[in-house]
């Protein structure tokens, strides 16, 4: 061998903690005076350095060692989250939760969390109720209305009331249509 081993970028993980940078600049200082001591006491010395360094990465957690020695990081568990863990931990949660809740408000999230209820908003949210479709009903039920109000106003005529329904509905309609449209040609529901 030429000089002692060096400390690889594998060896020393940069912000992995305190000790562990204590314990690699001790390393470090180690190695310099390798150097300058003997050859052999000084490979002693840093192999002792080098298995005291890896204890504490060890300790540390995250880390693997592979057969050379060297720590790399943990592998990532990678799991799909079924649709039973799912629910599972949605009811823990809103039980949890509604503990916490008074008396009526603990009743009315009950009925509004109940099964039948929630698949029937689920169901009228995507369909009937969607937002683009209330938001141009709206929209549009204004901008009717107000022309309708300014012609009235300007020519004496008297509204009935069904003109801002009216005008509603048939915003909503196109409301329905436009958004039909852009999920036809773009493949994506909004959300």
């Amino acid at each position: 061998m030429n000089g002692p081993e060096r400390i690889t970028s594998h060896e020393v993980k940069v912000g992995s903690s305190e000790a562990a940078e204590k314990q690699a600049e001790k390393l470090r200082k180690l190695e310099a005076s390798a150097e300058k001591s003997g050859e052999h006491n000084g490979e002693k010395l840093v192999a002792d350095a080098r298995k005291e360094t890896e204890g504490i990465f060890a300790k540390e957690g995250g880390s693997e060692h592979r057969s050379g020695g060297e720590p790399t990081a943990s592998p990532a568990v990678i799991r799909k989250i079924t649709k039973r863990e799912k629910q599972r931990v949605y009811k823990q949660t809103l039980t949890r939760v509604q503990s916490e809740m008074s008396p009526p408000a603990r009743t009315f999230s009950r009925v509004i969390h109940s099964p039948i209820v929630e698949k029937t908003s689920d169901t009228i949210g995507n369909t009937v109720a969607r937002p683009n479709a209330l938001l141009v009903g709206g929209f549009t039920a204004f901008i009717a209305i107000s022309i309708m109000y300014v012609v009235g106003r300007t020519y004496g005529y008297q509204l009935s009331g069904f003109e801002m329904i009216g005008a509603y509905i048939i915003g909503w309609v196109v409301g329905l249509l436009v958004d039909y449209f852009r999920v036809m040609a773009t493949g994506k529901p909004s959300s």
